[in-house]
């Protein structure tokens, strides 16, 4: 008998990206109704950047968790969620930032700040999820 501490169970992590994958898609409605009631109220002038705000939390939130609750995966680490969940909150507002100041009719040079930020995090939530299966692949392996 081989007793694997940490392991989860299947049902447990379904119902951790299931969880997930709600509140990522709880975001992804706010932020395109935001955008959609702010380009309303632009008297007709319209962004790129405002109007697919919504993006960001739907593909890098929903669509991911959603998979893993579908097909059993196991979860990511908290490390790596929280790199993710702050890659993706940053893109999101750096979209919402950049579509404002493009709807007021200027620019500003803090909106790549917004897009290299959000791609870092990403980038160290993608290497954080690599050595997490490494190291587990490993562990499974003494």
């Amino acid at each position: 008998m081989k007793v694997i501490i940490g392991e989860r169970r299947p049902d447990i992590a379904q119902h951790i990206s299931a969880k997930r994958a709600l509140v990522w898609l709880c975001v992804t409605i706010f932020t395109a109704f935001f955008g959609a009631v702010y380009e309303h109220f632009s008297f007709g002038v319209y962004s790129v950047y405002m109007l697919y705000a919504f993006a960001p939390p739907l593909l890098l939130g929903v669509l991911p968790s959603a998979i893993n609750a579908v097909t059993g995966h196991r979860p990511a680490g908290r490390v790596t969620m929280n790199l993710m969940s702050s890659g993706i909150a940053t893109l999101t507002a750096g979209s919402i930032f950049t579509g404002i100041v493009e709807i007021y009719g200027t620019t500003n040079r803090l909106s790549m700040v917004y897009l290299t930020a959000g791609a870092v995090l990403l980038i160290m939530a993608l290497f954080s999820r690599i050595i997490g299966t490494l190291s587990a692949v490993q562990e499974e392996y003494r």
